[in-house]
């Protein structure tokens, strides 16, 4: 417990760390945003804060009504191709990417170039 209480009071001092995780989930949104609609890939992100979340979907998701029709064996794919790549993701669609202080823009370029060549692969 004390361990976590001192992270909670670095986390407190230090608001900047949260502001670099949204700014990197931001620009993770708007990348992914780029490669859907370059690839023509019917898919779509929703992110809060430093979370973010890759739906294969058409439509509005406003509630779990229209998140539960999302294309699960398109998202295994994806799943697959980028774990071919050496990136570990949520292995269920309905899961969350959570940043951290540690991800960098070279860590987010490394993903997103992966997932430019999983788009790519599955709209063969």
């Amino acid at each position: 417990m004390y361990m976590g209480i001192q992270q909670l009071k670095i986390l407190k001092s230090r608001p900047e760390i949260y502001e670099n995780m949204e700014k990197h989930a931001i620009y993770l949104e708007e990348k992914l945003g780029q490669l859907i609609d370059k690839h023509g890939i019917k898919a779509q992100t929703v992110r809060f804060k430093g979370m973010i979340c890759l739906f294969f979907a058409e439509g509005e998701l406003k509630d779990y009504d229209a998140v539960k029709e999302s294309d699960t064996e398109m998202y295994a794919k994806y799943f697959t191709g980028m774990l071919k790549r050496g990136i570990l993701l949520p292995p269920a669609q309905f899961e969350g990417m959570f940043l951290c202080a540690a991800h960098t823009t070279e860590d987010m370029d490394a993903y997103l170039n992966a997932v430019d060549e999983v788009f790519g692969e599955l709209v063969k």
